[in-house]
């Protein structure tokens, strides 16, 4: 975990004191809570970072269950909006709006100032952005009881893509976390940016199929193959040609780094029709056949 110096692991007290010990951490770095296990085998550890003004938390570790109710909830702490968006692993949360199981990419929105029971039973990667109610309603001008509680994967993608890479290393930029959270909240009121991103990243996670068109990345999204131009005009480029740079430089990276790979299976799996059309989009991008690409690149070791 590289989220934060200030790393926390259960795994550096005994394991009588572990539970106890975990509950103190989250009572000072997110809320009180009690913990439990079904062998009293706990072993955990935590990161935290401000993002764009945000708290991120990154959890990983062994299943376990987390209970918030009760006392907890007359703490003094400020209210905030809970998005725990689950990279690995799976689960179930238990609150005010029923039962959800949860899958690895979806997450759930809660305050903290409602009871909740969230459990894990298996290893688990979790990520949690806390959003402040006052950020909420001042800054964002929203209700935050207008947030769903349970949010797909497709909604999820892209903020969680973006989360995991802030998580994995110190240099992701950071400045638009933020966005990528109101986008996810409320998608209808995104930013232009932040529909580009999403777009950007439905791309990437189809870009094996060769039948994913503009067309169809703007029905993912919801909007007309109009709007979705109009969002790619405003950074500069279109949807037809950020998906064929894309499936390009997806190529270029399994030439240089996956050798074994034939030319005809990295056009498959970067998405091109056939090997013949690839090395005609690769040689008009680059100059150069994706052939000569690879042993120029082998020739500078």
């Amino acid at each position: 975990m590289s989220l934060s110096l200030s790393e926390v692991r259960t795994d550096d007290v005994a394991p009588e004191d572990r539970i106890a010990f975990w509950e103190e951490v989250n009572a000072h770095t997110l809320f009180g809570l009690r913990c439990s296990t079904f062998n009293n085998d706990l072993s955990l550890s935590s990161g935290q970072r401000r993002v764009d003004g945000l708290q991120l938390t990154e959890v990983k570790g062994s299943p376990h269950v987390v209970d918030r109710s009760g006392s907890h909830l007359a703490s003094e702490r400020e209210d905030s909006l809970m998005i725990s968006v689950l990279l690995e692993g799976s689960g179930f949360f238990h609150g005010p709006h029923g039962t959800s199981a949860l899958r690895a990419g979806e997450a759930m929105t809660y305050s903290t100032s409602d009871a909740h029971l969230f459990g894990f039973d298996t290893d688990l990667r979790l990520l949690i952005v806390d959003v402040p109610l006052e950020t909420l309603r001042l800054e964002w001008a929203w209700d935050p009881l207008a947030a769903p509680s349970h949010l797909g994967r497709e909604r999820v993608a892209t903020l969680a893509a973006s989360l995991a890479q802030l998580a994995s290393g110190p240099h992701t930029p950071e400045a638009r976390i933020g966005e990528l959270v109101r986008a996810t909240l409320r998608p209808a009121t995104a930013s232009p940016h932040a529909t580009y991103l999403r777009a950007m990243q439905a791309m990437r996670e189809r870009l094996s199929d060769p039948d994913l068109t503009p067309d169809a990345v703007a029905a993912r999204l919801g909007l007309s193959a109009r709007q979705l131009h109009r969002v790619f005009a405003a950074e500069g480029t279109s949807p037809a040609r950020s998906l064929l740079l894309t499936r390009l430089e997806a190529a270029q990276h399994e030439l240089v780094h996956r050798r074994a790979l034939s030319l005809t299976d990295i056009a498959g799996r970067s998405g091109f029709s056939s090997p013949s059309h690839f090395s005609r989009a690769y040689r008009r991008e680059y100059g150069l056949a994706p052939s000569a690409a690879r042993e120029e690149a082998l020739a500078s070791e």
